[in-house]
């Protein structure tokens, strides 16, 4: 059972998602703090939550992904995820 004691706090990691028909977009993957990009797109879910730019939560099935673009910054910090993912 998942709760708000078991349930890892998330930070956001903005991205450029590309994808295999050439279409893409601007947002955020919701990351642990010890949890790179990669590292949950190689996980075993098929899909991955994922905030686009203006603020629009989608789910993303990650074989429709050919690769990202993490902003420069992002590569050393993440941003707080959105209060209604859990995070207490």
């Amino acid at each position: 059972m998942l709760t708000r004691s078991n349930v890892k706090p998330k930070l956001k990691s903005e991205v450029e998602v590309v994808f295999e028909d050439g279409s893409s977009l601007k947002g955020s993957f919701f990351l642990t703090p010890d949890q790179r990009i990669v590292d949950a797109l190689n996980d075993d879910r098929s899909f991955v939550p994922f905030e686009d730019s203006d603020g629009t939560l989608l789910v993303i099935r990650k074989e429709a992904v050919r690769f990202l673009k993490p902003k420069a910054q992002e590569l050393s910090r993440h941003k707080e995820a959105p209060r209604y993912l859990g995070v207490s």
